[in-house]
């Protein structure tokens, strides 16, 4: 895990094994989640969201969900503000993102971390 401060968030990159199944839990404080490589399903009641290098997502505070990782795993960058009195706050849907140019923005985040 390699993490930076960069004025009001916290900037960090997640590594996760193969197959790891990870319990439910609710995040304090909304974040974007960005895929670098690997694979990952996130869990919600009612809801399956299945992300790899192409996606990220929103994730608002207080969703509550698990995750299952791919079979090679998966690095995650994190974008997520350290008070709830930051713009991030706004961050209050769940939203799933898709494109190419979100593994370029990953990648484009992690370096900031080296």
């Amino acid at each position: 895990m390699r993490s930076a401060e960069v004025n009001s968030f916290t900037l960090t990159e997640l590594r996760f094994p193969p197959h790891l199944l990870q319990e439910e839990y609710e995040p304090e404080l909304p974040y974007v989640a960005l895929v670098l490589d690997g694979s990952l399903a996130k869990s919600f009641p009612g809801r399956k969201i299945e992300l790899d290098e192409t996606s990220g997502i929103t994730m608002p505070a207080g969703a509550t969900h698990g995750a299952r990782f791919g079979p090679h795993g998966a690095r995650v960058v994190i974008v997520k503000a350290k008070s709830g009195g930051t713009p991030a706050g706004s961050l209050d849907r769940l939203v799933e993102l898709r494109g190419r140019g979100l593994n370029w923005l990953a990648w484009r985040l992690a370096e900031e971390l080296y």
